[in-house]
C-alpha cells in the first residue's frame, strides 16, 4: 500500500508519509499537524491529496483510515520510513 508513497518521497523529497503520519497522530486536526510539520495547512492539505492519489486510499473512509494508520506504524517498525 505504501510502495508507491515511499518511493515517490524518496525521488521528490516530499514528505507525504511524514505529513499523513503527523496528521493522524494529531487526530486529523489539520492546523496542528501543520504546526507541528512546520508548513502552512494548504501545504498539508495538497500533500495529503497526494497521499491519497498514490496509496489509493481515500483518507475519509474509516476502513482506509484503519489501513493506512496500521500501514505506516508498520512501515515504521520495519524501519521503511522515520
Amino acid at each position: 500500500m505504501l510502495g508507491k508513497v515511499i518511493a515517490y518521497d524518496a525521488a521528490h523529497r516530499s514528505h507525504l508519509l511524514v505529513s499523513v503520519r503527523t496528521w493522524l497522530e494529531h487526530n486529523r486536526r489539520m492546523g496542528e499537524a501543520a504546526a507541528a510539520l512546520h508548513v502552512h495547512p494548504n501545504t498539508l492539505a495538497y500533500r495529503l491529496r497526494r497521499f491519497s492519489e498514490l496509496s489509493g486510499r481515500d483518507l475519509d473512509s474509516s476502513a482506509a483510515f484503519a489501513e493506512v494508520w496500521l500501514a505506516i506504524r508498520a512501515a515504521r517498525q520495519l524501519g521503511l520510513s522515520t
